[in-house]
């Protein structure tokens, strides 16, 4: 005890009894005998727990443990009652519950969780092993689901044969076979072994020589020649191309490549200033000139060819003699058919083209007559056959689920005409077709692909009753199986045999198709369209224009009578075409005999005119097709008239010129005009024709579809007053009548020869005012594979996709598919 607590001291520990002393010692905490203070305490403490058995006071209680009692003492009277003892035990046991309850949700989340993850993981692995094309069997066998046989095959590319002496060892150690062409003959070998030679002195490249299986050396030179056992073989102008299995770059997978027969075309370097051209390939002892051997040719047509009655035709005479630089060169194998009834082949007229090096790059596609056959009517029994005669396509549109393109037009068949359709892929693949098999005359005159990807066709069909009707057919493309079939047929519109009529057009709207053509054609008969002509109405004819709902057209049966709104044109012909604004009026554009043509803008619902105007006032033009441009501001009308007059170099008279392309922009508020541009190849004015159809709007201007070729077969209607000018000649006609009979029509030097009625596809690229930016003028080769100036194109018309256009013409063969890419 402290000195100051001694002097409350009470007892010492000798005077007091042991008994007494052992209670008191109890009050004693710190050993140091027992003060008034200790004793002061213990009976406060004994006072505060007697007389109050409901509660108990904190006072009660040790110091350091009063502090944890405090927390039960809710009301803060220093006393914990029985109430809040009970509420605390309440709560003790509700916090035990409580926990034990969050154990149980704890183990049952887990237990969920599990099952999701098994549940996804058993999803997964099934949609893995659903949507495999293939599998291996029991025996190590590729099978498809259906247990077919995998049939594996590896991809090919060209190689140019001449490139080889570039190529590593490890790439030309794979090759498997080449193939080249030697004058009239084609070589094809399969590769024995390579050799590399490098060159002694260290100067020079290396040359690859190549042993086939048969035992023939091909030597490619450094210098790229090209020998077969020893003879240097002439490739000017040939289609060269070698095959060869390359590995990829760290991938040990081996990509093919091999196409014999579709290599680059390839030019030889060593060639005279006064030789190159066609006849280079002839002059086989390179001394400049072509002899009787070399050429092959009849002995009269090389003395023809001897201008200077020299007794020797130089290479410069043979070229004049057979064309000219623009003549094509000898001409390579015929290309192959493939499966599918396409084959690739495209000629370029750079003379007529402009600007060519800025056009996209070109490929071309001919689909062959009879590729397309079609499933019959579902109410009408096939009457003929399946394939077509000349199928032209009129009219496409963009495929969006796959980036292809589909294409509509008209064939022949068993004698009478079929509706058709052709798929094709974004690679230009031809991927199925169908016609309509229906009796009488069918016309498909345009497509248009509905948002499921469903097509729909329309045109015109003749009824039982003898009327020709507005007809429309829906297809479904089965990517799958290749097949494109027809879900229903409609001509049910109100057209009767005295009342005939057609449509022209289709146009996707915002939720509606919008059609377009004629309605009223007191007969039957004189029924064209787009590059056929225009539809022949003798006055009868009104301008139709009708809208269908897209949720109508889904259907699988024909749309309702009564889903439909139309609206007739009765001082119209008929209605070329209707494209749809973003606001929802609609743009129309109107022919009329004799009048050139009419446009109008009305509302969504038909009936509202916003305006109604004549154009052909303006712009002496046929119009041929309508776009709107992509800010929406102006209505294109494509087409074709009289070209203007021009003197021709040397003569003072003046000239009526022959028809010329054109375009015109009209403003989208009241339809006045804002420019006309005219187009053409150039060339002769009296004989050379240009005649535009169809015109497709980009971001950055148009693309316009044309034709261009000379009209002056014997007998024909374009022996025109202008070309019976000068003095006769010994045979009767007059010289540029004898010029065009001799296929000289284009007489500019360096021209092609073609005969007269050939045309070629002609493709121009505009800025957004109509001035030309680039222009292209392409061939295909004819029916026989062979030349290019004896077959027949026209560009009719374009459809724009993201990567690139796709152009499709008319062929004296078929139709063909001109695809220009980014």
């Amino acid at each position: 005890m402290s000195a100051s607590r001694k002097s409350h001291k009470i007892v010492e520990n000798q005077t007091v009894t042991p008994e007494l002393l052992a209670v008191l010692s109890e009050f004693d905490a710190d050993g140091d005998g027992i003060s008034f203070e200790d004793m002061a305490a213990a009976a406060a403490k004994w006072k505060a727990s007697q007389g109050n058995l409901g509660s108990f006071s904190l006072e009660a209680f040790p110091e350091s443990l009063r502090d944890n009692l405090k927390a039960f003492d809710k009301d803060g009277d220093g006393s914990v009652g029985s109430a809040e003892l009970a509420m605390a035990a309440k709560m003790y046991q509700d916090s035990l519950r409580d926990q034990k309850r969050l154990k149980i949700v704890v183990m049952v989340l887990c237990g969920v969780i599990l099952l999701l993850f098994a549940g996804m993981f058993a999803l997964s692995w099934t949609a893995i092993e659903l949507t495999k094309e293939m599998r291996a069997g029991d025996g190590g066998v590729m099978k498809t689901p259906s247990g077919d046989l995998v049939a594996m095959a590896a991809a090919e590319e060209a190689v140019p044969l001449l490139d080889f002496p570039t190529l590593s060892m490890d790439v030309l150690k794979q090759a498997k076979d080449i193939s080249f062409v030697n004058g009239p003959e084609v070589h094809y070998y399969v590769v024995g072994s390579i050799v590399q030679k490098f060159p002694t002195s260290g100067a020079g490249g290396i040359d690859v020589h190549i042993t086939s299986t048969s035992g023939k050396e091909i030597v490619i030179s450094a210098a790229r020649t090209l020998s077969l056992d020893g003879q240097i073989v002439n490739t000017e102008g040939r289609r060269l191309s070698g095959s060869c299995a390359r590995r990829l770059e760290g991938s040990p997978t081996l990509r093919q490549l091999s196409a014999c027969g579709g290599g680059a075309t390839l030019s030889m370097s060593s060639q005279s200033a006064s030789g190159g051209g066609i006849c280079s390939p002839m002059d086989t002892n390179a001394d400049g000139f072509i002899s009787a051997a070399e050429s092959g040719a009849p002995a009269d047509d090389l003395a023809a060819a001897d201008t200077d009655n020299d007794g020797k035709v130089s290479l410069a005479e043979c070229n004049v003699a057979y064309g000219g630089a623009e003549t094509a060169p000898a001409p390579p194998p015929p290309p192959p058919t493939f499966s599918n009834g396409t084959r690739e082949g495209i000629f370029n007229f750079p003379l007529k083209s402009t600007n060519l090096a800025s056009a996209p790059k070109a490929k071309f596609w001919t689909v062959i007559p009879g590729t397309i056959e079609g499933t019959s009517n579902p109410d009408t029994p096939p009457v003929y056959g399946n394939d077509l005669t000349d199928p032209n396509a009129v009219h496409g549109a963009p495929y969006p689920k796959d980036g292809g393109v589909v294409h509509a037009g008209i064939g022949g068949s068993g004698g009478l005409n079929d509706a058709f359709a052709a798929k094709f892929g974004a690679d230009g693949t031809f991927q199925a077709g169908w016609k309509s098999n229906h009796p009488g005359l069918d016309l498909a005159n345009a497509v248009c692909v509905l948002p499921s990807g469903d097509i729909i066709v329309a045109g015109v069909a003749a009824s039982t009753n003898g009327a020709n009707n507005r007809a429309l057919w829906k297809l479904t493309y089965n990517a799958a199986a290749g097949t494109l079939t027809q879900v229903w047929m409609a001509y049910s519109f109100g057209d009767m045999p005295t009342s005939n009529g057609g449509f022209e057009m289709c146009e996707v709207g915002a939720s509606s198709l919008i059609f377009s053509g004629f309605v009223g054609k007191e007969d039957a008969s004189g029924y064209a369209f787009k590059s056929y002509g225009n539809v022949d109405c003798l006055d009868s004819c009104s301008g139709h224009i009708m809208s269908i709902p897209i949720s109508e057209l889904e259907k699988s049966t024909p749309p309702a009578a009564g889903s439909w709104k139309t609206r007739d044109f009765p001082a119209m012909e008929t209605a070329k075409a209707a494209r749809e604004l973003a606001n929802g009026d609609i743009a129309v554009q109107f022919y009329r005999f004799g009048a050139g043509y009419d446009l109008a803008m009305v509302g969504p619902d038909l009936v509202t005119e916003r305006w109604i105007w004549s154009t052909s006032a303006d712009t002496g033009h046929e119009g041929t097709d309508m776009a709107v441009s992509k800010d929406q501001t102006e209505i294109i009308v494509s087409g074709h008239g009289k070209g203007t007059s021009e003197n021709r170099p040397g003569q003072n008279v003046v000239f009526d010129g022959t028809y010329q392309g054109f375009m015109s922009a009209y403003r989208v508020s009241d339809g006045s005009k804002v420019w006309t541009k005219s187009y053409g190849a150039g060339g002769n004015p009296l004989l050379i024709f240009n005649e535009c159809w169809g015109v497709t709007a980009l971001t950055d201007g148009y693309i316009l579809t044309c034709g261009t070729g000379i009209e002056c077969d014997p007998g024909t209607c374009c022996r025109t007053a202008s070309l019976k000018t000068g003095t006769k000649l010994a045979n009767g006609l007059y010289p540029l009548e004898d010029k065009c009979d001799k296929g000289e029509g284009d007489d500019r030097p360096g021209a092609v020869a073609r005969p007269p009625g050939k045309w070629n596809s002609m493709v121009i690229k505009t800025d957004k005012s109509g001035n030309l930016q680039w222009q292209r003028v392409d061939g295909t080769l004819a029916a026989d594979g062979q030349s290019p100036a004896i077959a027949s194109s026209a560009a009719e018309f374009s459809v724009s996709t993201d990567k690139g256009i796709f152009i499709q013409t008319d062929l004296d063969i078929g139709f063909g598919l001109l695809y220009l890419e980014y």
